[in-house]
This record gives structure tokens, C-alpha cells and sequence, in this order.
């Protein structure tokens, strides 16, 4: 079988040259991208008190994926990239160690970790604008991937209307040419 759903074959058009497949993508991109610039907020850190309950470092396929943290007496369990903190992390915390994290406010985002007296933190701690103008510009990024998109569409339904054979047009009639029933007087 030649073809698919996706790009189709000679007797039936798939879904990627129907010019509105492009214009549904584009406008869910367009309003995602304008819910997310909309939603954006600065970093608002929340310090909670504590002592180190697990650590645990993750690897997928034998490389670094993301450390977790648990916190004595809370249930959640803390997931972050030490790589974007600054200075590194430690590979390891002790058990009971005191422990002061900062997290964003509603959310279990860790923003900053202090380790007896030493500060490890996110760039969106340091500077809490950051963070905004961060899934602002991912905001403005999915707004245009939307607008490349609908103008995709717009050229997919030229080009698939330059293929389609136009119909004939009537031949125009000549001066004193007379069609059969029309313009004709009956005598």
C-alpha cells in the first residue's frame, strides 16, 4: 500500500496536505503558547526547614538523569537537575543532615539548597524574573512554531489547488452566434 493517513496516496489526499490539519496545529500551538506567556510568573521562593530523609542520584542508560530529594516528615519527593545549580551540588547528602530548600511557591520546583551555611542555587533564585521571562520566551517560541504552521496550511491549499484540473469554461460565443434557446427570437 502506497501512501498513508499521514501523506495519503493518489486517490485519496492524507492528513498533511489538507490545509486545515495545519491550521487546527497552529492555533493549538498559538494557544497554548498564549497560556503559558499569560501564566508566567516570577520566582517566588518558599524555605522550608528541614533534615535530609533519602537522596538518591538517577541515571538512565548509565547516564546522569536527575537527583531526588526527601525531606524528614513531608511526602514529596523533590526531583531536580543538580546540573543547574550553582556552585554543583554535592554527589551525596548524609542522612539527618539539616537542610534548608527553597521551592517555588504552589510547586515542588526546588529553587535553592542550603547545606550548612552553603548556598547551592538556580539561576531563577538568584534572579526570580528569570524564571517569567523564561516560559515567555517558550511562550513566544510555540506562538510562532503556530504561525509557521497556519501559513504552511494557507500554502499547502495553493498548492493543492494549482493541481486540481479546472473545469473547462463554456466557449465564449461569437458576434451573431446563436445558441440553441438563448438570445434567439422565435418566430
Amino acid at each position: 500500500m502506497r501512501g498513508g493517513i499521514l501523506w495519503g496516496g493518489r486517490s485519496s489526499p492524507g492528513l498533511l496536505q489538507r490545509p486545515w490539519t495545519y491550521f487546527i496545529a497552529g492555533a493549538a500551538l498559538i494557544a497554548v503558547g498564549a497560556f503559558v506567556f499569560m501564566t508566567a510568573h516570577p520566582a517566588d521562593p518558599v524555605k522550608i526547614a528541614s533534615h535530609v530523609a533519602d537522596y538518591q542520584v538517577e541515571t538512565k542508560d548509565g547516564k546522569y538523569y536527575a537527583n531526588h530529594l526527601k525531606l524528614a516528615g513531608d511526602s514529596t519527593d523533590y526531583v531536580f537537575d543538580n546540573t543547574e545549580f550553582q556552585p554543583s551540588l554535592p554527589g551525596a547528602l548524609q542522612a539527618n543532615a539539616p537542610i534548608n530548600v527553597w521551592v517555588d511557591r504552589g510547586t515542588a520546583n526546588v529553587l535553592a539548597i542550603d547545606l550548612g551555611g552553603q548556598i547551592y542555587s538556580k539561576h531563577a533564585y538568584r534572579d526570580p524574573n528569570f524564571a517569567r521571562e523564561d516560559n515567555q520566551h517558550g511562550a513566544e517560541g510555540l506562538a510562532v512554531a503556530g504561525v509557521v504552521l497556519i501559513a504552511i496550511g494557507f500554502l499547502v491549499g495553493r498548492l493543492m489547488n494549482r493541481r486540481r484540473p479546472q473545469a473547462n469554461p463554456p466557449p465564449q460565443a461569437g458576434e451573431g452566434d446563436f445558441r440553441e434557446g438563448r438570445g434567439r427570437l422565435v418566430e
